[in-house]
């Protein structure tokens, strides 16, 4: 519990949910479509592979690994490839998974009351709220996850902060490089005073979070 307590921590809510989502859902879409699958129906066969995509991206963003691709572009494109509804027979379309909210228009054909042809297409609302959901994230696992399971390819920054005495945070700007920040911090810390601000200005360098210079302002 401690350990999934943790992971959650370093994820976020939103990160989390979204990894746990894409798990569930794609599992369930396995189960769901691999009879149909075995038995020749191309649209199954398609949803299958898409399930397999999304389970591998959903392990891949719970853990901030990549395999060629990090977790959070993995399920991007697992939710990006649900929007388009595309069912060339009544068998379904072959992007959705457990779950479609479609709005799309659609072609029937009809010989002496059976259906000879079929289409229908549109866009799954579903695929589009998880592509939005995606992308809300996108700043903390690009800031805090994958950074942290990748040490050695994160990018250092610095961002300046204003800690007011009443705890709130003001963020000022960011720089590359410290001595840049620091600079920054001196400017800024200036600035505050004059407008009689308390508190203090600090320099964080990212990843990591650690502070590494303090202006105060008193």
């Amino acid at each position: 519990m401690d350990a999934l307590q943790s992971r959650i921590a370093v994820l976020g809510r939103g990160l989390a949910i979204l990894a746990a989502y894409a798990v569930v859902a794609s599992a369930a879409s396995i189960v769901i479509n691999v009879a149909d699958a075995i038995d020749g129906e191309v649209p199954a066969v398609c949803r299958l592979v898409i399930a397999v995509w999304g389970l591998g991206a959903g392990f891949l963003l719970w853990t901030g690994r990549r395999v060629g691709i990090s977790g959070w572009q993995a399920v991007m494109a697992w939710a990006v490839i649900q929007i388009p509804y595309i069912a060339w027979n009544t068998e379904g379309s072959a992007t959705t998974q457990l779950f479609d909210v479609p709005v799309t228009f659609s072609n029937t054909t009809t010989v002496n009351g059976e259906v000879t042809s079929f289409s229908e297409y549109g866009i799954n609302l579903v695929g589009v709220a998880l592509a939005i959901w995606a992308s809300r994230v996108r700043t903390r696992w690009e800031r805090q996850v994958e950074p942290a399971a990748h040490p050695e390819t994160a990018a250092r920054s610095y961002e300046i902060e204003h800690h007011a005495v009443d705890g709130t945070t003001h963020r000022l700007g960011i720089a590359h490089d410290l001595a840049s920040a620091q600079r920054a911090a001196a400017s800024q810390a200036t600035r505050l005073r004059t407008g009689g601000d308390q508190g203090e200005v600090v320099v964080i360098e990212q990843p990591g979070g650690a502070v590494v210079s303090r202006e105060s302002l008193t």
